[in-house]
């Protein structure tokens, strides 16, 4: 009984790589005409929104910058395309990229390119590519509001300097810290939401729980806060 077991265990573990198994002799999951891909194959991708075609549904992100990337192919765009199934969310809500103002960071999970697709890369200079350039199938898209929402995380302010525009938040899942504090810049364009209405910068507090959404994520820090969610009703 238990050899079967093992053996069923052996014949359901994912012939392709993921962020889970990072696997470099395996390939990542080649999406199937008229089947949805199997749960946790897509490759998570985050970047600020740099371009939009809204009819055809296509977009660039300029990728995030991370430890495994070398600083020559730091700040490339990739562009995808949205699947039909695709799903787009922003605010929390069912969106299109319409809806979405360029320089908004965002986070997707993507999928391989389709074997005949041989279109060009998005220029770089110097002819250079992101690593991420070959996942052009979209199959998710949301913004950090909408993103932490769904992963029952939340910002807990630590400390803020409006004269400074300087703003230092830890993340959260059920209180227990994801992290460590990260310090944000605010801009005198950010926009405070509080129930039903806005307030000013001197509304932040150091202990309050806030959602937010940023640009220009890992260029200059963690990013520079663009909207902030202060309490439930907003």
């Amino acid at each position: 009984m238990s050899v079967s077991a093992a053996l069923l265990s052996a014949d359901e573990a994912p012939r392709f790589r993921t962020d889970a198994n990072p696997d470099k002799s395996l390939p990542w999951y080649q999406i199937e005409d008229g089947k949805f891909p199997p749960p946790n194959s897509a490759h998570a991708i985050s970047g600020e929104l740099m371009l939009v075609d809204h009819l055809e549904r296509r977009f660039q992100l300029r990728v995030d910058r991370d430890d495994s990337q070398q600083r020559g192919v730091w700040d490339l765009p990739v562009e995808a395309t949205m699947l039909p199934y695709g799903a787009i969310y922003y605010h929390g809500a069912p969106a299109a990229l319409q809806d979405i103002p360029l320089g908004t960071h965002l986070r997707g999970l993507f999928y391989f390119k389709a074997p005949n697709d041989t279109s060009p890369p998005p220029a770089g200079p110097h002819r250079r590519v992101t690593p991420d350039v070959d996942f052009k199938r979209c199959f998710q898209l949301e913004d950090d509001f909408s993103f932490h929402v769904r992963q029952q995380q939340i910002w807990k302010i630590d400390s803020v300097s409006v004269a400074d525009r300087k703003l230092i938040a830890t993340l959260l899942h059920d209180r227990d810290a994801v992290g460590k504090p990260k310090q944000f810049d605010l801009l005198t364009s950010t926009r405070v939401f509080q129930g039903n209405g806005f307030v000013g910068l001197e509304s932040l507090q150091p202990g309050q729980m806030v959602q937010f959404n940023i640009t220009w994520a890992t260029l200059y820090g963690p990013g520079r806060i663009l909207d902030i969610w202060v309490d439930e009703p907003s």
